[in-house]
């Protein structure tokens, strides 16, 4: 007998199957029950169509408009991560500003960012590339163009479930 593993690595699971690796999926919506504060309220859309995610805000917001416009915020810049306006490392590295302003240092989804730019803090992206000299800049653009092919699915992704999610 041989154990079946999820591909989704988030929602690994073991089960009891002879023969083969087959993948097991379970519901999202589980991971949530214990943090309340992150639970998505959902609203089903018309025609089978994915459904909005509206988070709440978490219990410890005190200025509510203020964290609405922070989810605002958010939105555009996932929006220009998705669409390349902005690159993957420089997004990602605005992208944790708004994870503790949104106190949402927990969210799975902006631990994506969180890896990136762990990944890349030695990288010039930015305003800072003025203070660089040209010929190591070279070198360090052939390291950012591969970072960025590297994770720029991944970045994506995380971008239009936090894009989704803050609606």
């Amino acid at each position: 007998m041989e154990l079946a593993l999820s591909q989704n690595f988030k929602n690994t699971e073991l089960t009891e199957r002879s023969t083969e690796w087959l993948p097991v999926s379970r519901p999202m919506l589980g991971r949530y029950r214990s943090l309340p504060s992150v639970a998505p309220r959902l609203s089903i859309g018309d025609r089978g169509r994915s459904a909005k995610r509206m988070i709440a805000p978490p219990p410890t917001v005190k200025n509510e408009p203020l964290w609405k416009k922070h989810c605002r915020k958010v939105r555009a810049l996932a929006q220009r991560i998705i669409s390349n306006e902005v690159g993957v490392i420089e997004g990602s590295r605005q992208m944790l500003k708004f994870r503790v302003w949104l106190q949402a240092e927990k969210d799975e989804d902006f631990l994506t960012f969180v890896g990136v730019d762990s990944e890349s803090h030695h990288l010039p992206v930015g305003n800072v590339r003025t203070h660089w000299q040209p010929e190591a800049l070279e070198k360090k653009d052939e390291e950012i163009a591969a970072l960025e092919e590297f994770y720029r699915k991944n970045v994506v992704e995380a971008a239009a479930r936090i894009k989704a999610k803050y609606e």
